[in-house]
């Protein structure tokens, strides 16, 4: 029942999206398009190699709290337990297709798959999860180099409201 149910938000977010469009569409055409957009959207989840970058920012996540706190350590197969059950891939997949088939239509989304199939985009794939991590430490490292001054920002506020310190 719920595959039936998110297929149908797709199917109306399509029809909304095309009531703009001076093109008349019948019932069948636009289900024919949420069809190819949520087939043409696994596609392009698995082109992308999502599944293992999803649960490597995971892994990252998860490292990165431990990290930041140590007293985590022992905890850490059960912060990894609730993160695979809530945010792997598997337990987003059926969202982030429709997220996809509601932004894109089938032919973009055939294009930018077969952009993912060229060498360079074959390159995105594979650099994305490293960048995507490079970018997270550099992050975690500006925040890191610059806590005190948000310390200080804080502080100014709390004294100008002290309601806020309780």
């Amino acid at each position: 029942m719920k595959i039936f149910n998110s297929n149908l938000i797709i199917v109306l977010a399509i029809f909304i999206t095309l009531l703009g469009s001076p093109v008349v569409f019948s019932d069948d055409e636009i289900k024919t398009e949420a069809k190819n957009r949520i087939r043409e959207a696994a596609v392009l989840l698995d082109s992308m190699g999502m599944e293992a970058l999803m649960d490597g920012q995971v892994e990252l996540q998860i490292n990165m709290q431990v990290q930041a706190d140590p007293s985590l350590e022992p905890f850490k197969h059960i912060l990894t337990e609730f993160l695979q059950k809530y945010i792997s891939y598997e337990a987003l997949r059926p969202e982030l297709i429709k997220m996809y088939a509601v932004v894109f239509t089938a032919s973009e989304l055939r294009d930018i798959n077969e952009f993912y199939k060229s060498p360079a985009g074959k390159k995105a794939i594979s650099t994305l999860p490293e960048l995507a991590a490079k970018g997270a430490v550099l992050g975690q490292k500006q925040v890191q180099d610059n806590i005190e001054e948000l310390t200080e920002m804080i502080m100014e506020e709390v004294a100008k409201n002290p309601e806020l310190a309780q």
